[in-house]
């Protein structure tokens, strides 16, 4: 459709033509009226008065149609400010309704960047509440890692006592045997205390053997406690392992937000 600019123009070009007519008409008049004057002066005892007043009414009409002119003048210069002020107007709308519809667009891009924002805080407290139980669970299992790690450090003395005291009965055993090897070659008469002597050794030979077992026992329990440390140091490492991801999850995570609020920021 054609904008409301251009018809002031059409109005002004329009009303330009007849101010030219209007001139024309004017010295069309003036010789008019000169002709009529020169007329009149030739012929003025032929005017009635009838005449002479038609005459002057034309002059007035004549006058009046001047000042329609010089008004028509004014109204087309205020027409044509009129069509200049609407063309402007126009274009401020123009302006305001892009404005507004970047406005939208970019109301509609914070809200969806803010509902994002939402998503990923609330993965990020999840990532941070697991990332707590995971630490709590790495503290109970280094706590339970280093019970058993006493356990074994305690073990292990029992055990070296028992060895030791091993050894000790081993050696009384050899010493009470020899002593025994001496005693029959030398005394055979004396039975009775070589009998004691058979009993003590026996004696020593069942403790020899109690001891046995409970060594038996006790590296049985040392093997017990190496597997359950082998256990628990492989379900360490896994934990570890998962710890790592989960960290690496959560640096994502706050790069991932970083940058979203960069985005948001500039936007």
């Amino acid at each position: 459709p054609p904008e409301s600019d251009d018809v002031p123009d059409a109005q002004a070009a329009a009303d330009d033509g007849p101010p030219q007519a209007d001139a024309a008409n004017d010295d069309n008049a003036g010789n008019a009226e000169d002709a009529g004057a020169a007329d009149s002066s030739e012929t003025a005892p032929r005017l009635t008065a009838h005449t002479q007043t038609r005459l002057a009414a034309l002059s007035a009409f004549e006058g009046l149609f001047h000042d329609a002119r010089d008004y028509l003048e004014e109204i087309n210069d205020k027409l044509s400010e009129i069509g200049t002020s609407h063309h402007l107007t126009r274009e401020f709308l123009n302006i305001l309704h892009s404005d507004i519809l970047r406005a939208n667009e970019l109301e509609v891009a914070n809200a969806a960047l803010a509902a994002e924002q939402r998503a990923l805080s609330e993965k990020l407290h999840d990532a941070t509440r697991k990332l707590r139980e995971r630490d709590g669970a790495f503290e109970a299992l280094q706590q339970r890692e280093t019970s058993l790690v006493q356990d074994r450090e305690t073990l292990r003395a029992a055990l070296a006592a028992v060895r030791l005291e091993l050894v000790e009965t081993a050696n009384a055993s050899a010493k009470r045997e020899a002593e025994f090897g001496d005693i029959a070659k030398r005394l055979t008469a004396r039975t009775v205390e070589a009998n004691r002597r058979l009993r003590e050794s026996k004696m020593l030979r069942e403790k020899h053997v109690n001891l046995s077992i409970e060594l038996d026992k006790a590296l049985k329990r040392e093997s017990q406690a190496r597997h359950r440390l082998d256990e628990l140091s492989a379900v360490h490492a896994t934990e570890a392992a998962r710890l790592a991801e989960l960290l690496a999850a959560l640096g994502k995570s706050e790069k991932e937000e970083m940058r979203l609020q960069k985005s948001l920021e500039a936007a």
